[in-house]
């Protein structure tokens, strides 16, 4: 009888055959995925029954809740507009700038009449105290 481990192709035969079944009974089947259901979305309500609208709002955008009369009949503004608006009113409300504090609609309203400096008799502050405004192409809310 001769040693199987002879020639090294007979040694390379007799490892597959020993080694493959393994290598087949070691890899796990494929199953199947399961698509998640979406999970309905429900309003919380207060005691009273109305929708709970607690939490922290940040309104720092720039855009009028009504459309200015200069932009009627326009929705948006070119992009390159809004990177005028937005040079406008570093401008116009950096420190220093000796404007006033603006808030609501005053902020695009002045930006958008290209004033050199902003004055409110209302105002009580400088606009050192303004928060940042974000400015994008809609012309209303």
């Amino acid at each position: 009888m001769t040693n199987p481990f002879a020639f090294p192709y007979r040694a390379a035969a007799f490892l597959l055959m020993v080694c493959f079944p393994f290598t087949c009974v070691a890899q796990p089947a494929p199953t199947m995925k399961k698509t998640p259901v979406p999970k309905t979305w429900s309003v919380t309500l207060t005691p009273e029954g109305q929708p709970d609208l607690q939490g922290v709002w940040l309104d720092n955008n720039a855009t009028p809740l009504e459309r200015p009369p200069a932009l009627q009949g326009r929705p948006f503004l070119t992009d390159a507009e809004v990177e005028d608006m937005k040079l406008r009113a570093k401008r116009l409300f950096d420190s220093g700038s000796g404007s006033d504090y603006a808030s609501g609609d005053a902020v695009f309203l002045s930006v958008l009449a290209n004033t050199s400096e902003y004055k409110s008799v209302t105002s009580t502050a400088g606009s050192v105290d303004m928060i940042d405004r974000e400015f994008d192409n809609r012309t209303s809310l």
